[in-house]
């Protein structure tokens, strides 16, 4: 006579953590947007000496004076069993005006990546317009003349992804930095 036994057992499997995040500027304000997969436990440092924060999609001032300033921001995501951590360099503007007067306008703004640049510069400088994405790196770089104090400059940014874009206009006597935003 053989004898016969049954266990239940129950397998709980976690899916491994995934850490990701988009951000977006606003001046010197960069919003964060978590889009880690797979966990709860989340831990921010921004890169510049500041506190971390454990906030799932946090909101962050950076102090950045008359520069451009590179900043390492890590995330850490965790759930119970696994844990992931993603560096991303982001490079945050001085977003202000450096020197003389400057009305430049974008159109429009939110764009599908197809817009037109228009604006007052002393006349007959000459520029250099360079388009950075949201990490900081430069996409195109142009040479031009500001014929008559006037600049009319159209843009197809079409194939590049969706996201915040800058562009810097540098010329002798002042600097201009332009967000665009592609969706």
């Amino acid at each position: 006579m053989a004898c016969e036994d049954s266990v239940a057992l129950e397998l709980f499997y976690q899916p491994e953590a995934v850490a990701a995040f988009d951000f977006y500027e606003t001046n010197n304000t960069v919003v964060f947007v978590n889009q880690s997969e797979n966990s709860w436990d989340f831990v921010w440092d921004f890169g510049d000496s500041t506190a971390q924060t454990t906030d799932e999609n946090p909101v962050h001032d950076y102090v950045v004076l008359n520069e451009n300033v590179w900043y390492t921001v890590t995330l850490t995501a965790a759930n119970q069993c696994m844990v992931d951590t993603i560096m991303v360099d982001i490079l945050a503007f001085d977003i202000e005006e450096l020197e003389g007067e400057s009305l430049i306008s974008i159109f429009p703004n939110p764009s599908n990546g197809i817009f037109s640049l228009n604006g007052k510069f002393p006349a007959n400088e000459d520029f250099t317009l360079q388009i950075f994405n949201a990490y900081g790196q430069e996409i195109q770089s142009n040479r031009f003349n500001s014929f008559e104090g006037r600049i009319n400059q159209n843009f197809d940014l079409s194939r590049f992804e969706a996201g915040i874009y800058f562009i810097q206009l540098q010329g002798k006597s002042q600097r201009q930095i332009v967000k665009v935003l592609i969706d």
